[in-house]
């Protein structure tokens, strides 16, 4: 089973949107959770891997209905914080902290001197990594080889059996297919082989049919 990353995303609906990132397990190797990305709200989602339902090089189809994947977690979270200030005195919203006194608002209410502002997070469960479409994958000296196109997952066990290197890498223009046994690590940045550069341009070249362009 190939999890395309960046591919279209169809439920029972219709089209939904498009996979956005992967979250991995990496002691186990193991595909945990894919985040989608609802096409015309842009918010994205957290859905298990066994909700999959079918996959290609260019579609990931999911057997719910859009309402039905709207209500499953999401992958950026919004919150609110408040913002420290050197003295709470003149630190009223939209007040001029050089004057004597604060503004007030209407109806004539003081500003409690706190304000906020909005950050947002990634929800990604504790001891998992997200790999996305176009993350670094390093030899083992640290030199970057190539980029993260796609996954291949062994569909009984949700395990990952080869990453897929994007094409137009240092390899010219062919995808080469890396057993997860060469995979050491991972990071939140990129993967790293235990191949160095000649190892991976001897690797076996897959012939990939993608539906979008870069």
């Amino acid at each position: 089973m190939k999890i395309p990353l960046k591919a279209k995303v169809t439920c029972k609906d219709g089209e939904y949107g498009s996979v956005k990132e992967l979250l991995v397990d990496p002691v186990k190797e193991k595909v945990t959770h894919i985040v989608i990305s609802n096409k015309h709200s842009g918010v994205e989602y957290i859905l298990p891997i066994v909700l999959l339902d079918y996959t290609s090089d260019s579609i990931v189809s999911i057997d719910k209905t859009a309402s039905e994947i709207n209500k499953y977690p999401k992958f950026i979270i919004h919150d609110f914080i408040t913002v420290p200030t050197a003295d709470v005195n003149f630190s009223f919203w939209s007040s001029d902290p050089s004057l004597p006194h604060s503004y007030t608002m209407f109806p004539y209410v003081i500003h409690d001197g706190k304000p906020v502002i909005e950050v947002s997070k990634e929800a990604i469960p504790n001891g998992e990594f997200k790999l996305k479409r176009g993350m670094a994958i390093k030899d083992n000296t640290g030199k970057n080889v190539g980029k993260i196109d796609e996954l291949i997952v062994d569909p009984e066990r949700d395990h990952i059996t080869h990453i897929v290197l994007r094409t137009g890498h240092l390899f010219g223009k062919k995808d080469v297919v890396v057993p997860n046994i060469n995979i050491t690590s991972f990071s939140s940045e990129s993967i790293t082989l235990s191949l160095n550069v000649d190892e991976i341009k001897d690797l076996p070249e897959v012939l990939i049919k993608r539906a979008w362009k870069d």
